[in-house]
């Protein structure tokens, strides 16, 4: 029996004598499979859980720390997480902050929605506090292959003939003959993946701007426009370089139109691909360029492909209309959340949001904002908008 099945095994008798409510018997095997396997989340879970139950609060937040640097976004540590931090709120407000920020790593998790929409809805939250059990709001699963990722005991399947591999080369080279047929007639691939919501209107490119888009130009040799050495795994992936050079010049005829928003798309798009590093230089000084820009076009978010493809949406201008919650004032500006077309019980979207402007905003406004989705705020990357207008359309 090959380690990790055994060590499956011992998860289920762990996850056994927890719902036995053993839970002192639960703690010795779990903690005997997080030194087995410290890089499974699972087993830190459920010995958190069994912490908690067994009133041992100061143990429990020892795993949880653990189990933070393990899997971050792990979805039973949010909900435990959220649950815990619920516990300990000294008011309203704050359990909602911390529903939010889980949330912002898991945005359709039901039991965080059901948490938040509870601290929302109920009047006496007090009781709400105080009555909640960890079942109410975290799934306790068993075991399973969902949460060791690893390991799999259904046989996979195997090529019996050659004439499997022939059919796959046939297919890959089928596609390879289509992008390229699509390049000779003008249906530049990056134009097809846009959004309709990401339509910018005319800005206008003076000489001097346009100049200096021009000198930025992949098409010349002397250097590889595909990494083929790279082991680091890709979001997007090239198959030749005509396509990226025709999604390139595509994405530089766009900002000389002054159709920021989609060359940007464009752009990030080659950033995050198995493009050579001298050409992702050459699209980061592009999408440089259109970020410190001073005239934008702002446009309705399209949340769905925000959410699929995070990375490609770096420089667009969005325009978004909420509420605000989780503010904090700066000596340099104001930052908050925003919950993204809140109807007064569900939201589509959480943003974080920046502006430069002091006491901006307080909790509760239902505002528009105006700014520049951006990647890299805090020590764990998140994005963010970088506002310069918000406007209060109405107070709490």
């Amino acid at each position: 029996m090959s380690e990790r099945r055994q060590n499956f095994k011992i998860l289920r008798e762990a996850y056994r004598s927890f719902r036995r409510k053993q839970y002192a018997n639960a703690a010795v095997i779990l903690e005997k499979s997080t030194q087995s396997f410290p890089d499974n989340p699972y087993p830190l879970f459920l010995l958190a859980v069994t912490r908690l139950y067994s009133a041992d609060l100061a143990g429990a937040n020892t795993v949880m720390e653990k189990l933070q640097r393990v899997n971050s976004t792990y979805v039973p540590f949010l909900q435990l997480r959220a649950f815990m931090g619920l516990k300990s709120s000294v008011n309203r407000e704050q359990a909602i902050s911390v529903y939010l920020n889980a949330l912002e790593k898991a945005p359709h998790d039901r039991m965080l929605l059901k948490g938040l929409r509870q601290c929302e809805d109920l009047n006496n939250f007090a009781s709400f506090q105080k009555n909640s059990r960890i079942t109410d709001l975290v799934v306790i699963n068993g075991p399973g292959i969902v949460n060791m990722p690893e390991v799999s005991f259904r046989p996979r399947r195997r090529a019996t003939s050659k004439g499997h591999g022939g059919n796959k080369r046939v297919k890959i080279a089928g596609i390879i003959i289509v992008l390229l047929a699509a390049i000779a007639a003008g249906l530049y691939i990056a134009g097809i993946h846009i959004p309709e919501g990401i339509r910018d209107k005319v800005i206008t490119i003076n000489s001097d701007d346009a100049a200096k888009i021009d000198m930025v130009d992949v098409s010349g040799s002397g250097y590889g426009l595909l990494d083929r050495i790279s082991r680091e795994p890709a979001k997007e992936f090239y198959t030749s370089p005509d396509v990226m050079i025709s999604e390139f010049n595509e994405a530089r005829k766009l900002m000389k139109r002054g159709e920021f928003n989609r060359a940007a798309m464009i752009l990030n798009r080659i950033i995050n691909s198995n493009a050579s590093q001298v050409v992702k230089e050459k699209c980061e000084f592009l999408v440089r360029f259109m970020i410190d820009s001073d005239e934008r076009t702002y446009e309705k978010p399209d949340i769905k492909g925000i959410q699929d493809k995070p990375w490609l949406y770096r420089g667009v201008a969005f325009e978004l209309e909420g509420k605000t919650a989780n503010v904090k004032k700066f000596s340099n500006g104001t930052g908050f959340t925003l919950m993204v077309d809140y109807d007064g019980k569900n939201f589509r979207w959480i943003a974080q949001v920046f502006t430069p402007a002091a006491d901006a905003v307080e909790n509760g406004d239902n505002v528009k904002v105006q700014g520049v989705y951006i990647a890299g705020i805090g020590a764990e990357g998140k994005p963010y908008i970088s506002s310069a207008r918000v406007q209060v359309t109405g107070k709490k």
